[in-house]
């Protein structure tokens, strides 16, 4: 399976329009989330930089919820 999912991927770092390159995108975040690597080094730092976004997105997110959930029970 995963030989045939590197061989995919090969296969669409030939296309380079925007729809593709997104899937690649995604696919690349996928399988660094499972701990597999393509070996694209590009890839690799934009996986990483998307990964810290989301963290802080979510760190955000969660002070947020808990400040209005703070303000609502302390009432």
């Amino acid at each position: 399976m995963k030989r045939l999912m590197v061989f995919m991927c090969y296969l669409l770092v030939l296309l380079n329009n925007t729809k593709i390159n997104s899937f690649k995108f995604d696919l690349a975040l996928y399988l660094d989330s499972v701990d597999t690597s393509l070996g694209v080094t590009t890839t690799s730092r934009a996986v990483d930089r998307k990964k810290k976004q989301v963290a802080d997105e979510h760190e955000k997110y969660v002070e947020n919820a808990l400040t209005k959930y703070s303000k609502i029970h302390s009432c």
